[in-house]
């Protein structure tokens, strides 16, 4: 995904709930994530989660060009057509 929409200006960070790198690392591998991770070593009981209010897995906020919130709470399924409307494709 990160290719398909960073020639755009799309920059996409994931917040994993893993308190241990070892295990975020295992799940970059695995599930082939491209994107870069903001780690918390506290997880999903940390300051990142809280921040963005996050509550379940996978959750997508999306910010805009202008660094405002675009969306909170994106399903998997719905994110794509969320990211091509914002971005113009």
């Amino acid at each position: 995904m990160k290719s398909k929409y960073e020639s755009k200006g799309l920059v996409l960070i994931g917040v994993p709930a893993d308190s241990e790198v070892s295990k975020l690392r295992e799940a970059i591998t695995r599930l082939a994530i491209s994107w870069d991770q903001a780690f918390d070593p506290q997880g999903d009981s940390g300051a990142l989660w809280k921040l963005f209010n996050m509550d379940d897995l996978p959750n997508f906020v999306v910010v805009d060009r202008e660094g405002k919130l675009a969306a909170k709470g994106v399903q998997a399924d719905k994110l794509a057509p969320l990211l091509e409307k914002l971005i113009g494709m």
